[in-house]
């Protein structure tokens, strides 16, 4: 970690520990902008200075498209008020002080492939830490509530049990598709930076994070979901999308600007953080058992096994 970044984390870190109430506390607050305009100073001079910084934000801010500059509360206003006002000799402010919505998007199945030998207590496609009798209980907690409805193409209609729409959490099995992205309210981006810098610039997640006592990591619960009962498809397996977003401080030497009016193409559709890859392969579909239980386009619970006859 570069000595001027490891400053501005322990410097911003101990002045949120601190709590210093505007106007108080002048001589410790004056130390602190000291040693503040020297790390940015040596950002600002560094021979290959990271193009952005970000912290976290304590609160969270819902609505539109994220928190303005001029909505930020408590310890977040006294955190952007100390940034900005963070001048050179001649007055001139030193940092460019932005404040932007990061939101990390995870899609997946919400529930597992199954084939009619699950009903029958023999799953042959459950993962491994799995018994046949969940298995079987699975399938069979599926079968009542209607998931191999009929010839209908929509799994869940039709089943209502008159009790109206129930919302509930659904679990996310498998992670398929992972993206985060940055976004930026109108109130919130820092004045004479040009309109492109916001529709390039992608925050890197955890990357150019700076922990000051928020962390710098997605909350493990999602905020949000999306449930799709089909996939998107005829008896498809459900799928969902979970969400979870944060708002986060950045910043950058004024002096640097020009890096990122500059920014590459390529970073134009960055979504910052961790690659997919990393998620690696969850399980392949069972195209083969699935097609087994087809019959005139529906799929078919297993029947009871047939009785054997006795003979006097």
């Amino acid at each position: 970690m570069a000595t001027y970044r490891a400053d501005l984390q322990r410097l911003l870190l101990a002045h949120n520990r601190r709590r210093v109430a505007a106007g108080k506390d002048d001589e410790a607050s004056a130390a602190c902008r000291t040693f503040l305009v020297a790390a940015v100073t040596a950002w600002a001079s560094a021979p290959s200075p990271e193009r952005v910084l970000a912290c976290r934000l304590a609160r969270k801010y819902k609505g539109g498209d994220g928190p303005a500059m001029g909505n930020l509360r408590s310890a977040d206003r006294r955190l952007a008020d100390l940034l900005r006002g963070l001048i050179d000799t001649t007055g001139v402010p030193l940092l460019d002080v932005s404040v932007a919505t990061v939101t990390k998007a995870e899609e997946g199945p919400s529930e597992y492939e199954m084939n009619a030998s699950w009903g029958q207590g023999r799953a042959n496609n459950k993962p491994f830490n799995m018994t046949n009798s969940q298995a079987k209980r699975l399938y069979w907690d599926k079968y009542r509530r209607g998931g191999f409805a009929g010839s209908g193409c929509c799994v869940g209609e039709g089943d209502s049990d008159g009790e109206g729409e129930v919302e509930e959490s659904h679990e996310l099995l498998q992670v398929d598709s992972r993206t985060v992205s940055t976004s930026w309210s109108d109130g919130g981006t820092a004045p004479g930076v040009p309109a492109t810098v916001w529709k390039r610039l992608q925050l890197e997640v955890p990357k150019e994070m700076l922990n000051i006592g928020w962390g710098t990591a997605f909350d493990a619960a999602h905020s949000d979901e999306e449930y799709e009962p089909t996939g998107g498809g005829c008896m498809g397996t459900p799928r969902v999308t979970h969400t979870s977003s944060f708002a986060a401080l950045v910043l950058w030497p004024r002096a640097c600007r020009d890096t990122l009016v500059n920014l590459p193409d390529s970073d134009e559709e960055g979504g910052g953080g961790d690659s997919d890859e990393e998620w690696g392969d969850g399980g392949s579909d069972d195209e083969e058992g699935e097609s087994e239980q087809e019959s005139g386009g529906e799929l078919l619970p297993p029947g009871p096994p047939a009785k054997r006859s006795r003979r006097g």
